[in-house]
């Protein structure tokens, strides 16, 4: 972690997604987060999710540094087919601004059968992180998604900025907060496929034809630095940060 946070938030570049949700202009994303029920988020190429226990402050907090984040590792690296550079500069973002990230290494994802299925590559994946109720919020923001239709903006810029025609990279996050302490469990995953990839989180394909690499780590945000860096993430985003964000349909569970 750098002896300056601010500076360093000051100073690094960030790269800019292609495509905005520009349906979004007129109203953030975040202005109405509740800090009584779960919640899920599409945050550029990342799916957030916040248990019923997190503050509307600190899911402001989440979405805005993993954003950051994201676009701080893409400034870096383009091609994120190196995905391990790229988790890197990810990290590295993470912990000027407070996080501390557990490190992790990148593992392949088998089939238990003969066809994969990423939904449930990512819930077998992070449900060994998670408790069974933090998964179920996981699992409502997975149907929150698959429930918008195939012309919804948001859904349309969820694709059209996690894969091209057969490879991809997306993040799924978990936030839950106890006694002010806010913790995320986040998984990092790569797709390679031969076959033609139409909705990443809901891809399907014979296991033969299919790579997945993947990493799941566990953040810990400590408040007091991040207060420090707060508004110069405000101001890097931009005006449009609001564009990045998209809240999903609510669920209850």
């Amino acid at each position: 972690m750098t002896s300056d946070p601010k500076k360093f938030i000051q100073e690094i570049k960030i790269k800019h997604p292609d495509l905005l949700v520009e349906t979004l202009s007129t109203e953030s994303a975040t202005e109405n987060v509740s800090n009584t029920q779960p919640e899920g988020y599409i945050n550029n190429k990342s799916l957030v999710s916040f248990a019923s226990t997190v503050s509307s402050g600190n899911r402001q907090d989440v979405l805005n540094s993993t954003l950051i984040a994201q676009l701080y590792a893409d400034h870096k690296f383009t091609n994120q087919e190196d995905i391990v550079k790229w988790y890197e500069a990810y990290v590295e973002l993470l912990s000027n601004v407070g996080w501390s990230v557990e490190t992790a290494e990148f593992s392949n994802l088998n089939a238990k059968g003969s066809v994969f299925e990423m939904q449930s590559a990512i819930l077998d994946i992070i449900g060994t992180a998670i408790s069974g109720s933090l998964l179920g919020v996981v699992m409502k923001t997975l149907e929150a998604l698959k429930s918008l239709s195939d012309s919804d903006s948001k859904l349309i810029v969820f694709e059209k900025n996690t894969h091209s025609l057969n490879k991809g990279s997306f993040q799924i996050a978990l936030a839950d907060e106890n006694n002010g302490a806010v913790s995320m469990t986040l998984g990092v995953f790569h797709l390679s496929t031969s076959t033609k990839i139409d909705k990443i989180i809901f891809f399907k394909s014979g296991k033969d034809k299919t790579e997945v690499n993947c990493r799941t780590t566990t953040c810990t945000l400590n408040s007091e630095i991040y207060s420090l860096v707060r508004n110069e993430i405000l101001n890097k985003l931009g005006k449009n940060a609001e564009k990045y964000i998209s809240k999903l349909p609510d669920f209850s569970l």
